[in-house]
């Protein structure tokens, strides 16, 4: 079986919790029984190199004169559909896989291929949150008439590629009953972010005073952003000295390091075992965004406790019963959290066999080949 693996550029190339989603999906279907030929076909042979900001404003100007919506005009380079369409031509695959939603516009390369579309969030979601906190500062005039428009072209494009997938892979329960109230004609597998090979054993820090948090997230991204900005601004500050550290790592957390208030920066870490064998608690305090988190799916297959919001487990309901989960929603909920022996008490704790297992890539390598036979019978 030969499947087109459809990206908008190389999922080796790019970080952040979106590619290793994508990674983790990749393996999976590499693992298929009938060994499938898996052939990359990315629309761009590199990441983007021009300013993140930058690329979004030229992805604005190029929708205003488009029917499709900013998301998709950003990832897709000019000429992207007609170059795809002789790839896809030359490579005669038996299937093909849609990397994210923002890439729907690629079904007209495909001319006739079955598709499996690759659910990173519900995009149309995502988006309606970015658009409602922006319209708290454009209510009027052409900023929010443009907004809402381009929130209706994604939500054309996403729920018309849903209604025509022929298998949908989605990050959680969730989302998947969402996708489903879209009209889903397809299909709806649920798959959490995944990891390679068994459980790894790493030793972890004896418990001490300051508890060292560690908070893994690419900065670029708005809700990180937002809620690294919340925990160091609504928590950190209001904790008496000694209590607790807070470690970022990933890019830009270095530009965000406020050692007085006891937060630390440690840029881009090509190797997360140091992370692992260095934090006492992963946190994750988001308040926003759609989808599974991948670091807390990473951070518990590594055998992290893990103190996270409300939303930051979204999609992830059989983890809350596992002592080494301890889910707390404000500011005050942290603080206190943080200051008691309920916190020490988690700092001793790894997370049980059978929750990690919900994240290790052979416990879905059967069930996918499964689903995706029957998506094609």
């Amino acid at each position: 079986m030969r499947i087109a693996w459809i990206t908008a550029a190389p999922i080796s190339a790019i970080v952040g919790g979106g590619a290793t989603y994508s990674r983790s999906v990749f393996r999976v279907f590499e693992g298929l029984p009938q060994t499938p030929r898996l052939i990359e076909v990315p629309l761009r042979s590199r990441p983007m190199r021009l300013g993140h900001k930058l690329e979004q404003g030229m992805a604005f100007a190029r929708a205003s004169l488009s029917k499709l919506p900013a998301k998709a005009k950003f990832q897709m380079p000019c000429g992207a559909v007609r170059a795809l369409r002789r790839k896809i031509a030359a490579i005669e695959p038996d299937i093909a896989v849609l990397g994210s939603a923002d890439l729907l516009p690629c079904r007209a390369a495909l001319d006739g291929v079955p598709f499996v579309l690759i659910a990173h969030n519900v995009e149309q979601q995502l988006y309606e949150d970015q658009v409602r906190a922006a319209m708290d500062r454009f209510r009027f005039g052409p900023a929010a008439w443009w907004l809402s428009r381009d929130l209706a072209k994604l939500r054309r494009m996403e729920t018309e590629g849903v209604r025509a997938a022929n298998l949908i892979i989605a990050v959680s329960r969730n989302d998947a009953d969402t996708l489903q109230e879209l009209g889903a004609r397809s299909p709806v597998f649920v798959l959490p972010p995944t990891f390679p090979g068994p459980l790894p054993d790493h030793p972890r820090p004896a418990v001490e005073r300051p508890l060292k948090l560690a908070l893994v997230a690419k900065m670029t991204w708005w809700p990180n952003r937002k809620a690294v900005d919340w925990l160091a601004r609504e928590v950190m500050t209001r904790l008496p000295s000694g209590t607790a550290e807070l470690h970022l790592y990933g890019p830009g957390s270095e530009r965000i390091a406020d050692r007085k208030s006891g937060v630390f920066g440690h840029g881009f870490v090509p190797d997360l075992r140091e992370v692992w064998r260095a934090g006492h608690i992963a946190v994750c305090p988001v308040h926003q965004g759609g989808g599974v988190n991948v670091k807390v799916a990473e951070a518990i297959f590594n055998g992290s406790p893990i103190l996270a919001t409300p939303h930051g487990l979204r999609g992830l309901p059989a983890m809350i019963s596992d002592p080494a989960v301890a889910v707390r929603g404000s500011s005050a909920e942290w603080i206190d959290f943080l200051q008691s022996n309920d916190a020490e008490d988690l700092a001793s704790r790894t997370p049980k066999a059978e929750t990690r297992m919900l994240f290790a890539d052979s416990a879905y390598v059967a069930p996918l080949g499964d689903a995706l036979a029957r998506s094609h019978s």
